[in-house]
């Protein structure tokens, strides 16, 4: 018989998974309920539960279905794709911040590109 992984659910509704865990659902609680402060919530908690490598595939997930790699939104590009990998060598904490960045630009459309956000995090 087939394992699968445990169910996961949102928080916010009846959506459940098994494709690939908690971040489905976390990529699934950014497209269908975008408030931020709970959206947030889910990431911190989910940075206990997730490797790094699952963080840097959230944040490919978004860029692949929010950005559709820099048409759609001014200050992410595609060459901020590749940058996500990056993340590998940094902390989940990193990740999380990360993935949340890229939830602002696409709801504030700001100027700011990952590259910035990378920076400014490496200077402090």
């Amino acid at each position: 018989m087939e394992q699968y992984p445990r169910k996961r659910g949102c928080l916010q509704c009846k959506y459940q998974t098994r494709d690939l865990g908690q971040v489905r659902v976390l990529l699934h609680d950014l497209r269908q309920h975008l408030d931020k402060s709970q959206w947030i919530q889910q990431a911190q908690k989910a940075e206990l539960q997730l490797t790094i490598n699952d963080l840097v595939q959230l944040n490919l997930l978004i860029i692949d279905n929010y950005v559709g790699l820099g048409d759609q939104i001014k200050g992410l590009n595609e060459s901020d794709y590749s940058k996500c990998h990056i993340l590998h060598n940094n902390s989940k904490d990193l990740c999380v911040q990360l993935s949340m960045h890229i939830f602002e630009l696409y709801q504030n459309n700001m100027d700011n590109t990952v590259d910035e956000f990378i920076n400014s995090k490496d200077q402090n």
